[in-house]
């Protein structure tokens, strides 16, 4: 899993850019479902590897109660539950600052935020999940010695 600090980049949904998140390092996170490879010993000690095809990944978001992006997280959930078989998939990206990238397609929410009140207000917690979640860090390393 990644964590990332706003501060640090720009994610974009559906064209929307993802602004007002709460406080703290961790207000987006991407975490793949999977490993990209299982290795398995057999009897003999030889190595069997089985690759996944599984490229979908997990992108929870972390938005103040009072963010007007909350308005839009909760367009996308309403626009999914209504129109479910005729629902368009959520795409978006992640830039960040050192140069690497997230490129997400096929998304859908699956978890609508709490919303608390008063003492019991808290950051939203808005859980994304697309079946394209592809890390690019080949630009890091170039950034860094420009």
């Amino acid at each position: 899993m990644k964590a990332y600090s706003i501060k640090g980049g720009i994610l974009q949904i559906n064209g929307a850019i993802i602004s007002g998140l709460a406080s703290g390092d961790d207000v987006i996170t991407f975490e793949p479902f999977s490993d990209a490879a299982t290795p398995d010993f057999g009897a003999d000690g030889y190595l069997e590897v089985s690759v996944s095809a599984n490229r979908g990944g997990k992108v929870t978001i972390k938005s103040q109660q009072t963010s007007d992006i909350n308005q839009v997280f909760q367009g996308f959930y309403n626009d999914q539950v209504v129109n479910g078989s005729t629902f368009t998939p959520l795409n978006g990206s992640w830039r960040a600052s050192n140069g690497s990238s997230y490129t997400l397609a096929g998304g859908v929410m699956t978890k609508q935020a709490k919303v608390g009140f008063g003492e019991k207000a808290s950051p939203r917690e808005w859980e994304f999940v697309f079946e394209v979640m592809i890390l690019d860090e080949s630009a890091v390393g170039a950034l860094a010695n420009l």
